[in-house]
């Protein structure tokens, strides 16, 4: 967008290619030019001037759940918080609108008092707002229904597939695609299948993991002792068992603790539906969590088979003896894909008076697109609540939101409210709450036993799923929360926000629509996602900040997604010592660990979470996130510049148009000669710097542009300064001072792991070959000298690159 943290270039451009709404066309019955950007469509209208303003007063009281609904009308107004709420209520509107009383449609009379209406008059016919809805309700009554064209009223340009491919390569997969894949990615077809491909990487699933666990806050912390639950496996957490160590506790911890993202992942590496994350009834475990849960592993107890997560078509099993003199009670747990893990029961607790509530809104807000919280309006006089018997099922004001909310909290009847994990089968429910269901459905009683999992098999039934999972994954990749539909109806901007809003609400629903259609295929609703406007706008009109709502680029990079881009751009994480170590919990493909990752002080100052006490990512960079960042661009300027250096040019990332050796003037005799221009020098630099601004920066600049020109002149006075103090110190300043600058390691090659004195695994690299004095450098050498001051002064450019917004948003 363009205000905000967005960067959003300025200026008038036609549109690329967004997906059309869902249910528009090209055309409307008035003849008007549905690409017309002052075309107003009937959904808009409807949005804009009949929902936003002559239908107010009525929503409060026709929502499902309101006092109109309570009372047994036929006419119901959805709330902007249910998903499509647009077509929801055009579709009750024109039903309802067809009914008349001599002549005039009851839709029209009710509002002015008439026909013994419950809410009385609230409209005058002489009023505006009435006139509004006479029009509309007039409108659909003669089939006058006008569609516009979404995309030509966004107004914006899209960036090219080259540049498209580049930025999905480091937000997804954490790389920068070769010379054969931005080849490929040239036509469209060729993009979506790179897309594709980036999604069956290992560093994606760390992406993924890192989305679903953003939404879910799963990864909290859950100890081990949970086990005594399962009562399987006490010497994993007990230390009164023989066996037990610390070690296992803590992978056991780290077990149980990760089961929810690596149920997730395991559906996504294997082509599984995706509403297996709600309706699978299996177990991923790897061997501690399968031992703790009493199910068959192929594998040891180990750490180094911590990452063997696999599918188990065997339910947990619970163990209880009350005493010693009592027989063992042994409980099949039922299983509801994530629903039913000891990590969700436990990061959404309940109590005997929340009675589930806080995991039925966890489950409508991440897996039906429903905010309960922003569901209705809150009661001003409490007093008028506490004059009601049972207010959640018999006030209004409460019954709103409890109809809703109750029945999907009874789907998690049966798992005990003082310990989160164990579960009952005989548990009672609650009489004073509404019998489980969802969506008026009410639960079958033989399903009692096992409610979570009849829950977890309507939900994916319900089209809000679609709706709600491509919501998360647009919230992961894109980094805005979905539009909110615009409430001050005289804000200078309302239209053009309300219709931004169409256009994604719609949006939503025609990708939700596909991914349900797919068999709820999670890679082909990345696509979407990654080639729609949202991800790949880049330019639109100055004077429409309200429409460009939530478009372009500019999202802040989180602490996970920066030193992901380290490495991608670079080919070097940034790490806090010099020395490395493996990040054995994350990835089979051994990467090392980056702090900005690993390291929860360094994720939390840099703005992220850690799932308990910081729930929610700082999207906008704090004082101390900048200074972070400089200092993350230092080191891994200082570390990577050399290094590049030692490969030859056809190998290097950063610097393959230059050399040592290429410098802009020949180093002088004395410090009253004169610079001279080294032939060449000047374009082959140039085009280094052009190449850095797009693996870099992702900008497209030509050499004599004035970006150009600009790092060109940073370059140049460096190296001065560098050659004149040289001079000065007679030849003494040709050294590199910071040991951290210095090639020595070759971390491109044959890097083995072996365990420190904690036993954590730490990288050893092979030594770059001795390189003996007086003798000219050769690709492989070690590399601590800068005879030609050219080291310093590309870590000088890469360091200015690496701290422009730019490279820390993307």
């Amino acid at each position: 967008m363009l205000t905000g943290t967005r960067a959003f270039t300025l200026g008038v451009v036609a549109l690329g290619a967004l997906v059309a709404a869902a249910g528009a066309g090209c055309g409307s019955d008035s003849g008007d030019d549905a690409s017309d950007p002052s075309c107003v469509s009937t959904r808009e209208y409807f949005t804009s001037q009949v929902y936003g303003k002559a239908m107010q007063t009525c929503a409060g009281c026709h929502t499902p759940g309101g006092a109109a609904d309570a009372r047994g009308a036929k006419f119901k107004i959805y709330r902007d918080t249910y998903p499509d709420f647009v077509t929801a209520n055009i579709e009750s509107i024109r039903d309802y609108a067809k009914l008349e009383i001599d002549g005039k449609p009851v839709l029209l009379r009710k509002p002015l008092g008439e026909r013994e209406h419950g809410g009385g008059a609230v409209l005058t016919e002489d009023s505006d707002d009435y006139k509004i809805l006479s029009k509309f309700v007039n409108d659909l009554r003669s089939g006058n229904d006008k569609t516009c064209d979404g995309d030509g009223q966004l107004g914006v340009q899209y960036l090219d597939n080259r540049t498209t491919a580049r930025k999905a390569a480091i937000t997804l997969a954490g790389r920068f695609p070769t010379d054969e894949e931005f080849a490929q990615a040239g036509s469209d077809e060729g993009l979506d299948q790179f897309i594709l491909k980036l999604t069956n990487e290992d560093l994606f699933y760390d992406r993924l993991r890192e989305i679903w666990n953003d939404a879910l806050l799963t990864e909290r912390g859950l100890d081990a002792g949970n086990g005594a639950t399962f009562f399987n496996a006490p010497e994993l957490y007990d230390d009164r068992y023989p066996g037990y160590s610390s070690v296992n506790r803590d992978w056991t911890s780290r077990s149980i603790t990760q089961e929810p993202m690596r149920l997730i992942e395991y559906i996504v590496r294997n082509n599984l539906p995706f509403s297996d994350v709600v309706a699978g009834s299996y177990v991923v475990a790897n061997p501690y969590l399968a031992k703790l849960y009493g199910i068959p592993h192929d594998k040891p107890v180990a750490p180094e088979n911590f990452l063997e997560w696999k599918r188990i078509d065997f339910s947990p099993v619970q163990n209880r003896q009350d005493n010693a003199n009592s027989p063992m009670e042994t409980t099949a747990r039922p299983v509801a894909g994530l629903l039913s893990t000891p990590a969700f029961l436990n990061r959404w607790e309940t109590t005997p008076t929340n009675k589930g509530r806080k995991r039925s809104r966890i489950v409508l807000k991440n897996f039906l697109a429903t905010d309960i919280l922003k569901f209705a309006q809150r009661p001003v006089d409490s007093t008028a609540l506490t004059s009601v018997q049972n207010p959640t099922a018999n006030s209004p004001m409460c019954s709103v939101c409890h109809t809703v909310v109750d029945p999907i909290a009874g789907g998690f009847r049966g798992f005990n409210e003082n310990n989160m994990s164990r579960f009952d089968a005989a548990d009672k429910w609650h009489d004073d709450m509404l019998p489980p269901g969802i969506n008026s459905v009410q639960m079958p009683p033989q399903s009692y036993g096992s409610a979570l999992m009849w829950l977890g098999a309507q939900i994916p039934r319900d089209p809000r799923f679609g709706i709600s999972i491509a919501q998360v994954m647009y919230k992961g990749i894109i980094g805005d929360d979905p539009l909110a539909f615009p409430e001050d109806k005289d804000a200078p901007e309302y239209q053009d926000r309300v219709r931004a809003y169409n256009i994604q609400n719609d949006w939503f629903v025609k990708v939700g629509a596909e991914f349900a259609a797919s068999n709820f295929d999670l890679r082909k609703l990345v696509v979407n996602i990654v080639r729609s406007a949202y991800f790949r706008a880049v330019s639109g009109d100055s004077t429409k900040d309200g429409l460009h709502q939530g478009l372009g680029q500019g999202r802040l990079l989180t602490p996970e997604m920066l030193g992901r881009k380290f490495r991608a751009t670079t080919g070097l994480y940034f790490f806090l010592n010099a020395a490395a170590v493996k990040d054995e919990q994350r990835s089979r493909d051994g990467y090392l660990r980056s702090d900005f990752i690993s390291d929860n002080d360094w994720r939390l100052v840099y703005g992220g979470i850690d799932s308990g006490d910081t729930t929610k990512r700082i999207e906008t960079m704090s004082p101390i996130m900048v200074a972070t960042s400089q200092y993350a661009a230092s080191i891994v300027a200082c570390r990577v510049t050399a290094y590049d250096f030692t490969k030859v040019a056809a190998d290097r990332r950063l610097f393959k148009n230059v050399e040592l050796n290429t410098m802009p003037f020949t180093p002088r005799a004395n410090a009253d000669a004169p610079l001279g221009a080294v032939p060449d020098a000047e374009a082959k630099i140039r085009e280094n710097i052009k190449q850095l601004y797009f693996r870099l920066l992702g900008e497209t600049v030509e050499t004599d542009s004035a970006q150009v020109t600009g790092v060109y002149n940073l370059f140049v006075d460096v190296w001065k300064d560098l050659e004149d103090t040289d001079l000065k110190g007679g030849g003494k300043n040709k050294g590199l001072p910071n040991y951290r600058c210095v090639a020595q390691d070759d971390w491109d090659k044959g890097v083995t792991f072996a365990p420190d004195n904690n036993g954590n695994l730490q990288a050893s690299f092979p030594k770059l070959a001795d390189r003996p004095d007086k003798t000219p450098y050769q690709p492989g050498m070690k590399l601590d000298r800068d005879d030609n001051f050219t080291i310093r002064s590309w870590q000088a450019v890469l360091t200015y690159m690496l701290m422009d917004y730019r490279y820390t948003h993307e």
